[in-house]
């Protein structure tokens, strides 16, 4: 058998984790109906989207780590296959229980991001690695684009559950191809080790902590749940470093984190998912509000999909491109080149009219999300060795995922606080709306400030 070419083994991996990103987003429009098809109220329906950002943050670091042991096709195909059986027991769900099990074992998938980075540095030439990592990277905002208009499409010519039987359907294909494509696993951390007690009490801890981030704002952030999982969360977090800083073989190498290049790459990864989740939730509402708001177009969530996907086009244009910036300046400069574009494209926001305000801010503001989340990954693997790629990766992706929960429930409160009746139906004011896209500019103003630290060549200790 014949080797698979670089463009192919890019392919794969970036159609794996698209069946892992559509599912991040693809309920966005559901939410407002899913209390009538499942038989409960809106706060029991907002489960269906934060369980998924649960398991997905605690699924980064540890399938991460698990793939640098135990290799990285297998935990490639454990992924797969957990989409697979999650998205099929949603797509059944007619009340919440199942439909919030089907929804965390999606969330699960997300490991498939990290894990496809560090199989790239395995399986590519060392001239297609910075090109194929940005592609890769590049799909957390396409595939979160792309789910908009199929979310869409099904919901209004078919029926709700096929959102998640053509995700099903994608990642058994994603399957077959990886099994065909990618070699077996190579380059395995031999002398590794997973504790397991100590992976669970990290998940415990961290999801704790995103419980309070994503319910704060529903339970009252002084209720007696929110405090108690808040000095539980912090306590349990407290001892898992303790005891990773001082185990030799840790789940999250500390040390290694708190070198200049890890360390700033993950609190730029912060900022930017805390950026890049803004426009999950101001555009729709800008799309759709009534034009006697001030600033909604008054249009239908079909347009969501349609003015939103060029904004996703073109962070799949520019991420392969970031490699090539990449290779003449450095990944550095490219992310505060990508973080100023993001700055720009919100503040085209604020400034311009009609749909080119939509249209015109997201291609500007994601081509800096193409180039910055290219970027992120090419700098924490040139600053970590080989045998921690999987789990440094990540990490990474863990503090995105943290910046977009914590975007997600700061969003939403900006936009409770100013509230207004038109036509009979409650919408945002247009302060609110105002503010909620300025903390954007200033994230992507913070992203700039933080690459600064970040060392223009990162030493890898091999």
């Amino acid at each position: 058998m014949n080797r698979p070419g670089a463009n192919t083994i890019i392919l794969v991996l970036c159609a794996a984790a698209v069946s892992a990103v559509l599912l991040q987003t693809v309920v966005m429009p559901l939410i407002p109906d899913l209390p009538a098809i499942l038989g409960t109220d809106l706060a029991g329906a907002s489960w269906v989207l934060t369980a998924t950002l649960l398991t997905g943050a605690v699924a980064h670091p540890i399938s991460g780590r698990l793939s640098d042991i135990f290799g990285k096709r297998r935990m490639l195909m454990v992924c797969l296959a957990v989409v697979t059986v999650g998205a099929a027991v949603s797509a059944l769900s007619s009340t919440l229980v199942p439909m919030v099990i089907g929804r965390a074992l999606q969330g699960l998938g997300m490991g498939i991001v990290p894990i496809g980075l560090a199989l790239m540095r395995e399986l590519l030439p060392p001239h297609r690695l910075q090109a194929g990592a940005g592609t890769l990277s590049a799909t957390m905002g396409f595939g979160g684009a792309l789910a908009l208009p199929i979310s869409a499409a099904a919901l209004l010519y078919v029926h709700w559950s096929w959102l998640f039987w053509f995700a099903a359907l994608q990642s058994v294909a994603c399957m077959v191809l990886v099994t065909r494509v990618i070699p077996p696993d190579r380059n395995l951390d031999r002398a590794g080790r997973m504790d397991v007690p100590w992976a669970i009490g990290f998940a415990l801890g961290a999801v704790a902590l995103l419980i309070v981030i994503t319910q704060g704002p529903s339970w009252g952030w002084l209720s007696p749940r929110v405090l108690g999982l808040l000095i539980g969360g912090l306590v349990v977090l407290a001892i898992w470093l303790i005891y990773e800083w001082r185990v030799r073989d840790p789940l999250v190498d500390l040390r290694l984190s708190l070198t200049p290049a890890v360390f700033w790459a993950n609190v730029t990864g912060f900022a930017m998912g805390y950026g890049m989740f803004v426009s999950n939730l101001v555009f729709p509402i800008l799309i759709t509000a009534p034009t006697a708001s001030g600033y909604g177009l008054g249009l239908s969530v079909a347009h969501i999909g349609l003015l939103l996907m060029p904004g996703g086009i073109a962070m799949m244009l520019t991420g392969p491109m970031s490699g090539k910036v990449s290779r003449r300046v450095g990944a550095r400069t490219t992310l505060q080149i990508g973080s100023a574009f993001v700055a720009v494209g919100y503040a085209l926001a604020l400034i311009l009219d009609g749909p080119a305000k939509i249209v015109g801010s997201m291609v500007v503001a994601n081509i800096g999300f193409g180039l910055s989340y290219a970027a992120l990954p090419l700098i924490i693997m040139a600053g970590v060795p080989d045998a921690r790629t999987g789990a440094a990766n990540g990490l990474n992706a863990l503090m995105r995922t943290v910046g977009l929960t914590v975007s997600g429930a700061v969003t939403a409160m900006i936009l409770s606080l100013d509230r207004v009746i038109i036509d009979g139906a409650d919408h945002a004011t247009d302060s609110v709306v105002t503010f909620a896209l300025i903390t954007a500019v200033v994230a992507a103003a913070a992203c700039l400030l933080f690459a600064f630290g970040i060392p223009r060549r990162p030493v890898t200790e091999r």
